[in-house]
């Protein structure tokens, strides 16, 4: 026998079927039912869930209208943006999109055109709910990458405002949606934002459309990003990350400008008159103008950042150039153009340079800072120091200047380095340990002298000082105390007090000028003076370090690779003896630290001379779980490691782009690291760019910046 609930639930079950059957439009799974719900105030937040929750794109039509009719609240605009969006089946899935999960969702952006194009047109620029639609609007033009939405997202970055205006932020977000395009409209419209006058808008707008135009990978860009890099050098870190990003393509050009023989670029130089600094306000009588050799400084930076083999022969004949400022600052000159021809060379690595970088060495007649810059390269550039000048070879030049007591240190040190870079027999160790030898005698003699009669003396005038200072700190003390109980009021603390804290803080200002002071000055003249002999012997003997991994790894690639685990103590336990440190007392724990460190470097530098030879170290180098790897925070064992991977990776490289993007989100927000966070990005751009892979990498919050980028 039937009870009466089992009879209602079969006619409740039979009504949900019949319902289901005749299309009734009250089925809570057809679209439709919301649809017109959509008229109703009542009903209006749920039905615009459940449209939600349909996934069902034929909604955003009466969803475009319920929005303008409601104000254009945010939350419905965001739906119709979702519900135009392609979905694959497994996007279907995680979203509970139940009737797309088989077949997935064909993008419906025709349906929702015109909606975003409501939003951005119909801006109002004092309200911030009209200018946060036209955002979202203009983020979802970027992501839909639809043809009809470049006119849209133009006549938004067109579109007049204050420069103060808030709603900026419209432009901003526009610039970064064209930068998904490849549309030569799109690279117009960006190039007339870095031409304009840069009063008549924020930087962060010629900033950010820079960035566009690297993000588009498509040589339309090229020619306006190299543009860019003259006329608003105050982005060159932009510049320089975006021409990187866009790939082999760049350098003929490049090669072209630093052979003077780019018709554009030298158009623009003689129109802009960009080989001249005439004043900050550029006012200064023709006859006070200098030259100025931006158009070399630049171009080889970048071509340096590319690697371009090809660029040697260019970049050498740009060497023989008499060195010029490549810009003035508040009527000071910045550092010669040579200068980055130099870098470039040294990130390019090709020995072809080795021979012309020596003779800038050798050459007694050139600026001294110059010729350090020279030397320093030549350990780069060089694979064996067997280049000769006059009639000596590299390398026993580098060594006669590391052994000049008389040396300047701006030859004398980068001399050492490169020396210690080349050098690779115990033999050719013999110099650095004299010189280590003889700073070690050096600082044991200063640190007699300095704890001899300075110290004691230096420590009885400390006792002084500080029973002075008690006596006065005291004094203080039971000063306040009578004032407090006096109500504050000084007239009415014991004379005596006032006098014994006037005649303490007189003996304690006495005791610190005449006694502590002078003693405390002769004592850290000659501690200082022990110390920076310490520090001329770790030098020498961090060399030492450097020639020895040479001589223990040969051509063994897993050897140099086993520098980055090393533990410091073994490392100074294995080069003990090279060292010829007895049982190693006054080695602190940072001095082996950083005879690892200039193990790695050497390691490094090793592989990047065996090249693709060296590709099996590529894990390695790339190991985001490793801490002295790519991801290391010492600036010398980064740098290293990213001078090497162009050396030995494959182009494509997708890995070398995977963990580089680790390494830079990891640098975010750290000002710290944000020259190093910098420089990664630059080699993330550069793997990149060989394909395969996005070439969007994600940014500091505020690029270092660069060198001349303070014009």
């Amino acid at each position: 026998m039937r009870t009466r609930f089992g009879t209602m639930l079969a006619v409740g079950t039979a009504f949900g079927l019949m319902a289901t059957l005749s299309g009734c439009p009250d089925n809570p799974y057809d679209a439709d039912t919301w649809i017109e719900k959509l008229d109703d105030p009542k009903e209006f937040d749920r039905a615009v869930t459940e449209l939600e929750h349909l996934c069902n794109p034929k909604a955003i039509p009466a969803l475009g209208r319920a929005w303008e009719r409601n104000s254009k609240p945010q939350r419905v605009l965001q739906v119709i943006i979702d519900l135009a969006q392609k979905l694959t089946p497994e996007q279907a899935d995680q979203k509970n999109c139940t009737d797309y999960m088989k077949n997935g969702r064909d993008a419906a952006w025709d349906l929702a055109l015109p909606i975003l194009k409501n939003a951005i047109d119909s801006l109002e620029l004092g309200s911030q709910r009209s200018i946060d639609g036209a955002v979202k609007a203009a983020e979802a033009l970027g992501g839909a990458q639809i043809p009809d939405g470049v006119p849209i997202l133009i006549d938004a970055v067109n579109r007049k405002m204050n420069p103060k205006d808030n709603a900026q932020r419209v432009r901003l977000t526009a610039i970064a949606a064209l930068g998904k395009y490849k549309d030569k409209s799109a690279v117009v419209t960006l190039a007339n934002v870095i031409r304009a006058d840069a009063s008549s808008q924020p930087p962060a707008i010629v900033g950010a459309a820079i960035n566009a135009l690297g993000e588009m990978k498509t040589g339309d860009a090229i020619p306006v990003l190299l543009e860019s890099m003259y006329r608003a050098p105050l982005f060159f870190t932009q510049v320089r990350r975006a021409l990187v990003a866009s790939g082999p393509e760049v350098a003929p050009q490049l090669r072209r400008i630093l052979k003077h023989e780019h018709p554009e670029v030298n158009e623009l130089f003689k129109e802009k008159k960009l080989d001249k600094y005439c004043g900050d306000d550029g006012k200064a009588k023709p006859e006070e103008c200098q030259d100025v050799a931006a158009m070399d400084y630049y171009a080889a930076i970048v071509l340096g950042d590319l690697r371009d083999v090809e660029g040697v022969p260019v970049l050498l004949e740009a060497l023989k150039r008499k060195p010029t400022p490549a810009y003035f600052s508040n009527y000071n000159a910045g550092p010669p153009a040579t200068n980055s021809v130099l870098d470039a060379l040294r990130k390019i690595g090709s020995a072809d340079a080795a021979g012309a970088v020596l003779a800038i060495a050798a050459d007694g007649k050139a600026d001294e800072r110059l010729r350090g810059v020279a030397l320093s390269v030549y350990g780069f550039v060089s694979k064996d120091g067997s280049e000769k000048t006059g009639t000596t070879t590299g390398i026993a030049f580098l060594r006669s200047i590391a052994e000049k007591n008389d040396a300047s240190e701006v030859l004398r040190l980068p001399a050492s380095e490169s020396y210690a870079r080349l050098a690779r027999t115990k033999e050719q160790m013999a110099p650095l340990k004299a010189l280590a030898d003889k700073y070690a005698k050096a600082s044991k003699e200063a640190r007699a002298k300095a704890d001899g009669d300075p110290k004691k003396a230096f420590d009885a005038a400390n006792a002084k000082f500080e029973a002075a200072k008690t006596a006065y700190d005291e004094a203080k003390k039971e000063l306040d105390k009578a004032k407090a109980a006096a109500g504050g009021d000084v007239a009415k603390v014991d004379p005596e007090i006032l006098n014994k804290t006037t005649a303490t803080k007189k003996a304690f200002d006495e005791t610190k000028e005449k006694v502590y002071k002078p003693a405390k000055e002769a004592y850290d003249s000659l501690d200082q003076q022990a110390k920076g002999y310490t520090g001329y012997q770790r030098g020498f003997e961090n060399h030492m370090a450097r020639i020895a991994i040479a001589m223990q790894c040969g051509d063994k690639v897993d050897c140099y690779v086993a520098t980055l685990t090393a533990e410091p103590g073994k490392v100074f336990d294995s080069a003990k003896a090279y060292l010829d440190v007895g049982d190693g007392k006054g080695w602190s724990d940072d001095d082996k630290l950083e005879l690892k460190v200039a193990q790695i470097e050497r390691a490094m530098l090793e592989l990047r001379r065996m090249g693709t030879k060296a590709s099996s170290a590529l894990a390695a180098l790339l190991d985001t779980k490793t801490t002295n790897a790519v991801k290391s925070e010492d600036r010398l064992i980064r740098q290293s490691i990213l001078l090497a991977l162009p050396a030995i990776a494959p182009k494509p490289c997708n890995e070398c782009v995977t963990a580089l993007d680790q390494v830079i989100k990891v640098g975010q927000g750290r000002q710290e690291l944000q020259e190093l966070t910098y420089e990664t990005q630059i080699a993330r751009s550069y793997f990149a760019a060989m394909g395969g892979v996005s070439a969007e990498a994600p940014a500091p919050a505020e690029a270092p910046a660069a060198a001349g980028g303070d014009k």
